[in-house]
């Protein structure tokens, strides 16, 4: 079987912020890729940085922040190393994002159609007017009813849901090779939820480029990823294939997360949650990230950062309890 092509390579990424209360280690040391055409997830609790994470492959971090370590290879590239000019070409051209607030992204004096086409102004020379239409087309695509129309319409004259869709065609018109999709359903009703994940998975096997999916939601990942990588404060505390993740989560974080989401029938046990809320970033805890609410810590829990183990071909934990299983 041929190995699949490796589109990017994150390895060991440090993002830290620095604020007036000291710095923010908001991505610690991340490590994992996205093959061609593969749907890979990051999930995991708010303040987890996950978003950080691929906001940092875009270069869209906070002023103060600065990457004290690691690399991120796109294409035989260095993101972290770009310079901002350099960056610019990448943007809308080969990776895209598609941001979890449409109205902040959209410019609410532009016309939807504009903002669309300007992908293609900025990276082909296209004219107003040709990617004007070009956008138009692309709305069709992304299942907007009356594209013309709604191209013509200013960002405060479409509902939540329109607006994501404008999101996806703005990411997708400029044909990148990665998609972001960053909590893509934040704020939408659960059918409009369903109708935009059902759209993100058709654009991507119509347009066979990669998606890297940002969420806290488990079940947006059971529909959409093929691996799911789950961070916990900065962190990569398990990695798998996603039907993996469901039947035989490793680490403990990971379990708590999936009885935080369901319910047993046979035992009558309701809905678990985590006790504990995520540690400061500011002034983490030494050792694994989630002791100080995991369950079965231990002694070196509390002190050493746990190596990544390997358990089986597809699926890798980052935990002391597996400590003597082989690592190839």
């Amino acid at each position: 079987m041929t190995r699949p092509e490796r589109l990017l390579t994150v390895e060991e990424m440090c993002l830290h912020i620095d604020t007036y209360r000291g710095t923010v280690r908001a991505v610690d040391g991340v490590t994992f890729h996205v093959d061609q055409g593969e749907s890979v997830g990051i999930v995991g609790e708010s303040g987890s940085g996950k978003s950080m994470t691929a906001l940092s492959l875009m270069r869209f971090t906070p002023l103060a922040g600065r990457f004290t370590a690691g690399s991120a290879m796109f294409q035989g590239r260095d993101l972290l190393k770009l310079s901002e000019r350099e960056m610019r070409k990448i943007r809308g051209k080969d990776i895209s994002m598609v941001f979890q607030d449409p109205m902040t992204f959209l410019n609410p004096l532009i016309r939807i159609g504009d903002q669309i086409g300007e992908v293609l102004v900025e990276h082909e020379g296209l004219s107003r007017r040709a990617a004007f239409n070009r956008a138009v087309e692309v709305l069709r695509q992304v299942r907007i009813p009356s594209p013309e129309d709604v191209a013509a319409q200013y960002p405060h004259q479409l509902s939540g849901g329109m607006r994501q869709r404008a999101l996806i065609a703005m990411a997708i018109i400029g044909a990148p090779s990665l998609l972001i999709a960053d909590e893509p359903t934040t704020a939408l009703d659960v059918t409009v939820q369903a109708q935009i994940i059902e759209l993100l998975r058709g654009v991507k096997e119509k347009h066979g480029l990669s998606l890297l999916m940002i969420t806290h939601d488990l079940g947006i990942v059971a529909h959409v990823c093929d691996r799911v990588y789950v961070v916990y404060a900065g962190r990569i505390m398990e990695e798998a294939g996603v039907f993996e993740v469901f039947e035989t989560p490793r680490h403990p974080y990971t379990t708590a997360l999936l009885s935080s989401i369901t319910y047993d029938e046979e035992s009558g046990d309701g809905i678990g949650y985590i006790e504990g809320t995520v540690p400061s970033l500011i002034d983490p805890p030494e050792g694994c990230r989630f002791h100080t609410r995991c369950p079965a810590a231990m002694p070196v829990c509390r002190r050493l950062q746990p190596p990544r183990t390997r358990v089986s071909e597809t699926q890798s934990v980052y935990c002391w309890l597996y400590e003597e299983a082989q690592d190839e």
